[in-house]
C-alpha cells in the first residue's frame, strides 16, 4: 500500500481542512451526542491478521467518498504498511 502524495492529493488534503474551518468559524458546534450520531456510521473496525489468519490486532478508520460509487477507508499508514 502506497501512502497518498502528489499534487492532487495535496489539493483534496487542503481543500477539507479548509471545509472544516470554515464549519468551526460559522458557528457549527454540536455536543458530544450530536457528533457520535453524524459521525459513527463512517466509523470502522480493522481487524489486522497475519499470513496464517492469526488475529494480530485492531484499528480504526473512517469511510470517505472519493466518487459516485467509490469510496475509501481512511486509517493510520502504519496499519496497512508492512
Amino acid at each position: 500500500m502506497q501512502v497518498p502524495t502528489g499534487t492532487s492529493f495535496m489539493k483534496r488534503l487542503i481543500a477539507t481542512l479548509a471545509l472544516l474551518a470554515a464549519n468551526a468559524q460559522a458557528g457549527y458546534n454540536p455536543n458530544t451526542p450530536e457528533l457520535v450520531q453524524e459521525t459513527k456510521p463512517a466509523v470502522v473496525l480493522i481487524e489486522v491478521f497475519d499470513d496464517n489468519e492469526k488475529p494480530l490486532g485492531y484499528a480504526t478508520g473512517w469511510i470517505a467518498k472519493t466518487g459516485t460509487d467509490h469510496f475509501n477507508v481512511v486509517t493510520n499508514a502504519h496499519v496497512v504498511i508492512d
